[in-house]
């Protein structure tokens, strides 16, 4: 039984549908001002009630985790407002905005029309809210291994591994470098670094580095 209505409304002047729940949600805490946005894949919840029941029912978030989801069809659902926490990135959720495109990029292509609407809100949401770096999902986490010091791991962009085969191989040499370390915030953070949102997105991610992120 679906648990939501859509409305329409705008996100600095982009036209997008709203998510309203039929059922009481809590309200999330407020965000200070963001200063990255997060890109990932939803993988196995592929519409918005399979989020839903996921996120909500299951994982007991306030709400859908991702503040905006994008359609294959390039249609945009704000499903959490920009000004609250978010929950979807480990570490980051106080401080960044996630977005997340529908499907699961390891086995299939983004559409054109999700990239363009992508696209659209990178341009409006770095300018609006003077954000300074956009980042897949897996190199958000990456960068929280690098920080922790206590790992023997290259400095890397993991895009840069653009081969499922060869991912997982990196990944597990990573995880047997995190068995020595054998300490549990180390373990906790390395078990978030998986794929998302891809391999079939990170050319993209390439081209969003160049054209959003500041040095």
């Amino acid at each position: 039984m679906k648990q939501y209505l859509l409305t329409k409304t705008e996100i600095f002047g982009i036209p997008v549908k709203k998510i309203n729940y039929t059922f009481d949600v809590e309200e999330p805490k407020p965000m200070k001002t963001p200063q990255y946005i997060i890109i990932h894949n939803t993988g196995n919840p592929n519409t918005i009630q399979k989020i839903i029941t996921n996120h909500v029912k299951k994982k007991h978030y306030t709400s859908i985790g991702y503040h905006i989801l994008i359609g294959k069809n390039g249609q945009i659902y704000y499903s959490r407002d920009i000004s609250k926490v978010g929950a979807h990135t480990y570490k980051y959720n106080t401080k960044a905005i996630g977005i997340a495109l529908f499907g699961n990029f390891n086995k299939t292509q983004p559409t054109e029309k999700q990239l363009a609407s992508l696209n659209k809100l990178l341009d409006i949401l770095t300018k609006e809210l003077n954000i300074k770096e956009v980042l897949g999902h897996n190199q958000a986490i990456y960068k929280l291994l690098e920080q922790t010091n206590k790992l023997d791991i290259p400095k890397l962009n993991p895009l840069d591994i653009a081969n499922d085969i060869k991912y997982y191989t990196f990944l597990k040499e990573i995880d047997e470098k995190v068995k020595k370390v054998n300490e549990d915030e180390v373990t906790n953070i390395f078990n978030r670094l998986k794929t998302c949102p891809g391999v079939n997105m990170y050319k993209h991610l390439k081209e969003i580095e160049e054209n959003y992120n500041q040095s």
